[in-house]
Order: C-alpha cells, then sequence, then structure tokens
C-alpha cells in the first residue's frame, strides 16, 4: 500500500512539472496573436534605400543582404575611418594591398581589382585601371549620413564589377545641419609624432534652395624606413 501510494504521489509530481513547463515554454516561444499583430517595426527598419534595385524600398522588403550604418552610428561608435566601419561589418576582412593601399575582402573572396562597387552618391569611385579602391583615408566620415552596403552579388543591376557586392556612401545634404564640424586624430610612436589628420565637413543651406556640402581632410604621417632582409 505504502508503495502504491508513493507511486502516485511521484505520478502527481510528474504531470504538475509538465504542466508548468508546458506553460511555461508556451508562455516564452509561443506569442499570442494579438503581441505579433501589435509589434511596431524600428526606426531602421522603416528606412528607405534605393541601392537593391534601384528604386525606394523599405530595408526589410530589400531584395537582398543589405547592411546599412546611420551617421549617427558612425559617431557613436567613434569610427575615424571607413577602416574602422568595415571592420564592424559582418562578412567583412580589411588586408593590405599593392603598396600598402588598404583594401576589403568579403566572405574570405578579395573584393579589391573590379570585384566590389563603391559608389559616393550613386557615382562610381572604383579607378579605372584594376577596378579597385583604396579603402583608408579618403572619405571624411564628417559628412557622411549613412552607408548602404549589398552584401551578394549585384551584377544583374550595375555590372560586372558588383560582383561580390556594392558599397554606396551617402554624404549629408546642405539642408541636413548648418555649420561646420572638425576632427583631429594624431598617433605617435614612441616619443614621436607618427602621423596627424584634421578632417572637416561642412553643410550649409543657402538662398534660392542652394545647399552646400564639402568636406576633406589634411594627413600628414611618417612611414618606417627599417629595411628587413632574409
Amino acid at each position: 500500500m505504502k508503495v502504491r501510494l508513493l507511486l502516485f504521489e511521484w505520478l502527481l509530481l510528474w504531470m504538475s512539472f509538465t504542466s508548468i513547463a508546458q506553460d511555461t515554454t508556451t508562455q516564452i516561444f509561443t506569442p499570442l496573436v494579438d503581441e505579433v499583430i501589435g509589434l511596431s517595426a524600428t526606426a531602421q527598419s522603416q528606412d528607405k534605400i534605393k541601392i537593391t534595385n534601384l528604386n525606394n524600398v523599405k530595408i526589410n522588403e530589400a531584395p537582398g543582404s543589405v547592411f546599412v550604418i546611420t551617421g549617427d552610428e558612425i559617431i557613436e561608435a567613434g569610427y575615424r575611418d571607413l577602416i574602422e566601419v568595415f571592420m564592424d561589418i559582418p562578412g567583412f576582412n580589411i588586408a593590405s594591398d599593392v603598396q600598402n593601399g588598404t583594401g576589403i575582402a568579403l566572405r574570405g573572396a578579395w573584393a579589391s581589382e573590379a570585384k566590389m562597387l563603391v559608389m559616393i552618391d550613386g557615382m562610381i569611385m572604383n579607378d579605372m585601371s584594376y577596378g579597385s579602391f583604396i579603402l583608408g583615408g579618403r572619405v571624411p566620415l564628417l559628412n557622411v549620413e549613412r552607408i548602404e552596403v549589398i552584401r551578394g552579388a549585384s551584377s544583374s543591376i550595375y555590372g560586372g564589377i558588383a560582383g561580390l557586392g556594392v558599397i554606396n556612401i551617402i554624404t549629408k545634404e546642405g539642408n541636413y545641419s548648418k555649420g561646420s564640424s572638425f576632427m583631429v586624430d594624431a598617433g605617435f610612436s614612441g616619443d614621436e609624432l607618427s602621423g596627424a589628420r584634421l578632417t572637416f565637413a561642412n553643410t550649409s543651406y543657402l538662398l534660392n534652395d542652394f545647399e552646400l556640402s564639402m568636406s576633406g581632410s589634411i594627413y600628414s604621417g611618417n612611414k618606417s624606413n627599417v629595411q628587413y632582409t632574409s
């Protein structure tokens, strides 16, 4: 009799535990229909991009693997150059090319030499000789509104130069913000200055719908003169 009672108690305990576990699982992993309908899209998913099919579409409706980083995110992360931006984008790697030019690789494939299309405000920036684009020290980030990236082949829209993907850097318009901004950064090697850079940007809205948007940078640095022999 004691054995039967003990077995019965264990059976009740197991049934109650199973019921609680199912309820908990249902609450955690099975949202209600009203909850799903009531979900609001994030602000970024509502932003429209034009890079995927040349028409303005929402990011979450774009036909491709699209990554967008905004100017506010660039400021919050403290990025100083495009190199630092692409180091944090999933799938991209940074490497040195000929004459120490900095290039990128996408998902293990070298993206220079006419494999990755780079544009600024829709204008092609790849060089005419090899179709490459030197990443570092070329685009001041102070004047960047956002960067749109397609991680995947886009040759059907942009031609063979976009075999691995497309990068479109969109600068700020004149009515985006008024005034100027400056940034100074420097590097030291031991007790000596190894490099210094001044970056500036200006966006202004002038009369008669005339907008001014300009940026630039000045860099001075010392290269190592150490010679290595085998």
